[in-house]
């Protein structure tokens, strides 16, 4: 009777095993977490609640961008809204749209950041592979490299990515999908603000609480949602991924918004000086390329001051309707070559149109220069030459010698004083003066010793004659 009293409990121990045998397959099935609904931000590409720049020739692929509260959407153009597989990309501004795209992007990132973790990111996610799951960082999680998302062929595999605050990913870091994972079941949900490095590649759709900051040349597949803050693009490649599976998105209940547009061009007259400089007329020239009417339409440059509005408003409606060209100008004083750079922009629709042209204008630099730049013409002064005082030379006759048989010796005079050399600026005067007073060829004896040797010489002439007289008559 003992035996079969424990036989019975026999059916109890094999049913409590299996039970337990069966919840071990239960907990492996729970441990992908289920999809995230975005509601009508699926249709968003970008997102954002207070302002969108763009920078340079960045385009939205297969979405719309939206702006809730904010109403400051700059950069389109040149950035693009392209038509896609699902959709039409379409601006909205802090309409019903936008308002209902955020409330569900926030509920989204509520429930995405109330999942269970099912790991733990303690390190930078470059070189690692990881299979479906939530994956939890209590701070900031960083990208460096390649991470690579492994859905193990199941097309429904979703990947969450819990951070407390910041994802920072490096210069051409990118985020891998392999064996089936989607990008629009990949969600990383961001406690503070996003920063995707220059020429990365990035999958999944971005949930942050503040903003998200897309460095140049980077291509996102999913989605940019920033709650409170900005979103800034620099020349990026944006594809709004929509999981066919899910059928077609909501209804955005809103306008679709036509971005405006307008060009502008600067020619300065005139284009250069031959030196010094001088005044500039600028002409800039404004117009509206695109299908709706700008109003506030404002023209600046960074070096002229003021820019004045000429003609251009036929109607006389203050706008800047599609076709109709503007014209203002402006001038300013150029002392050195210069380029400056005009900003002219334009609303509507709650969207802003910018849209910059630059000049240079050249001055040569003089091969003389004084202060300013200024080209400076010399003043010549005629010098003033004073003539020389020339005295005429006393010329004394020449003294002849001679002896008997020979002819008679004639000193040549010697003129003294022959250049007369004047100091006058700026100038030289040359005289030649002829004659000239026979220098004295006497030692330094006194006056009575040159005539005694006269005299003497005057009675040996005398004598010489008389004595050739006597020899005659003997």
């Amino acid at each position: 009777m003992k035996s079969l009293s424990k036989m019975r409990f026999v059916p109890l121990l094999v049913t409590l095993s299996l039970l337990v045998m069966m919840a071990v397959p239960i907990v492996g099935m729970t441990a992908t977490p289920p999809m995230v609904d975005l509601g009508t931000a699926t249709n968003f590409a970008v997102l954002a609640g207070s302002a969108i720049t763009n920078t340079g020739s960045s385009v939205i692929y297969n979405g719309d961008i939206g702006l809730s509260p904010g109403t400051s959407v700059t950069g389109f153009p040149p950035g693009t809204l392209a038509s896609g597989l699902d959709m039409t990309g379409a601006a909205y501004v802090a309409d019903a749209g936008a308002v209902n795209a955020q409330t569900d992007a926030t509920a989204a990132y509520v429930y995405a950041a109330g999942q269970s973790s099912t790991g733990t990111i303690s390190a930078d996610l470059g070189g690692q592979t990881l299979t479906p799951g939530v994956y939890t960082s209590g701070s900031s999680m960083g990208l460096t490299g390649t991470l690579t998302l492994n859905g193990e062929d199941d097309s429904d595999a979703v990947f969450i990515f819990q951070m407390g605050s910041t994802l920072t990913t490096a210069v051409d870091s990118t985020v891998y999908l392999e064996n089936g994972v989607r990008p629009c079941h990949v969600f990383w949900q961001v406690g503070s603000s996003a920063t995707l490095g220059a020429g990365s590649t990035f999958n999944g759709t971005i949930l942050a609480l503040t903003s998200i900051t897309v460095d140049a040349g980077v291509t996102v597949y999913g989605r940019l949602l920033a709650s409170t803050g900005a979103v800034t693009l620099i020349s990026d490649n944006i594809t709004n991924t929509i999981c066919e599976d899910t059928g077609s998105p909501p209804p955005v209940i809103g306008t679709p918004v036509v971005p405006p547009l307008i060009t502008v061009t600067k020619i300065p007259a005139p284009l250069a000086f031959a030196s010094g400089g001088g005044l500039v007329t600028y002409t800039y020239t404004v117009t509206n390329p695109g299908m709706v009417a700008l109003s506030n339409v404002t023209v600046t440059d960074n070096k002229v001051s003021p820019v004045t509005y000429v003609s251009g408003d036929t109607n006389n409606n203050n706008l800047l309707d599609p076709g109709e060209t503007w014209i203002y100008t402006g001038t300013a004083n150029v002392t050195a070559t210069t380029m400056d750079t005009a900003t002219a922009t334009g609303t509507a629709n709650g969207l802003t149109a910018t849209a910059t042209a630059s000049a240079t204008v050249v001055v040569a630099i003089p091969s003389q220069s004084g202060g300013g730049g200024s080209q400076i013409s010399p003043t010549v002064t005629s010098p003033t030459v004073t003539s020389p005082t020339v005295t005429s030379p006393t010329v004394t006759s020449p003294t002849v010698t001679s002896s008997p048989g020979t002819s008679p010796v004639v000193a040549t005079p010697t003129a003294l004083g022959g250049v007369a050399t004047p100091t006058a600026p700026g100038g030289v005067v040359t005289r030649t003066v002829t004659g000239g007073q026979l220098p004295k060829t006497s030692t330094p004896f006194s006056a009575p010793m040159y005539e005694l040797l006269l005299i003497g010489a005057v009675l040996t002439l005398v004598g010489a004659v008389g004595w050739r007289n006597r020899k005659r008559y003997e």
